[in-house]
């Protein structure tokens, strides 16, 4: 039997284990450093996963992303996708899980487990995040502090013309964070986000699939 189906076998022998430690698999194993590095990067090429310099996410752990989510970024918040999401502000259920944290470096896109991805994020607010705490999870961010960050990493980070944010936006219930969009346009004390809560709420669709109270009336 191969190291990686050695690791593999344990993993699944082990779903309670969601966040593993580098130093726990080699003492689990009795596998120096090395050993566990080669087997981590082998079976990762058949069954992607989230890994970083201390520690791996068992693809096989029962438990769901969120919960992984908080074990490896517990200073962190969710936002973008994922928070408009459990808001009800966006129409579909997201597979990326965007982590706001100011303790941690900032993290490119990776595999957490299965269809899950998950990347870290620094913070654009100077203030803290009226957030909301769902059982097992990070704290959430509310919707439209989840839709401007979702606009700045997304979409301005990267250049990206009107059509495609007017596109997202067409996904997305603008009762739910009009009025905090007005307010950050008014009172942000940040023009950059100021300007950005303006630059949505001048994008959004006029003939929205999901149209607000404003244009039902």
């Amino acid at each position: 039997m191969t190291r990686q189906d050695q690791l593999e076998q344990w993993a699944r022998s082990a779903p309670s284990e969601a966040v593993v430690m580098h130093v726990a698999t080699q003492t689990t194993l009795g596998w120096s450093a090395e050993m566990v590095d080669t087997a981590l990067a082998t079976l990762r090429r058949r069954e992607p996963f989230y890994m970083d310099s201390e520690r791996w996410v068992n693809p096989w752990a029962r438990v769901g992303p969120e919960t992984i989510a908080a074990q490896l970024f517990p200073q962190g918040y969710l936002s973008g996708e994922w928070a408009l999401a459990w808001h009800g502000c966006l129409s579909q259920q997201p597979t990326r899980l965007m982590i706001v944290d100011a303790t941690h470096p900032a993290a490119s896109p990776q595999v957490l487990a299965g269809v899950w991805s998950i990347e870290c994020l620094p913070p654009l607010f100077e203030e803290p995040p009226e957030l909301v705490y769902p059982p097992d999870s990070l704290p959430i961010a509310d919707a439209a502090r989840a839709l401007v960050e979702w606009t700045v990493y997304r979409w301005q980070s990267r250049q990206g013309s009107r059509d495609e944010l007017a596109n997202f936006l067409d996904d997305c219930d603008r009762d739910v964070v009009d009025a905090t969009l007005q307010r950050l346009v008014n009172d942000s004390p940040s023009a950059s986000i100021r300007q950005l809560a303006q630059t949505i709420l001048e994008t959004w669709p006029d003939d929205s699939r999901w149209p607000s109270s404003s244009q039902t009336l």
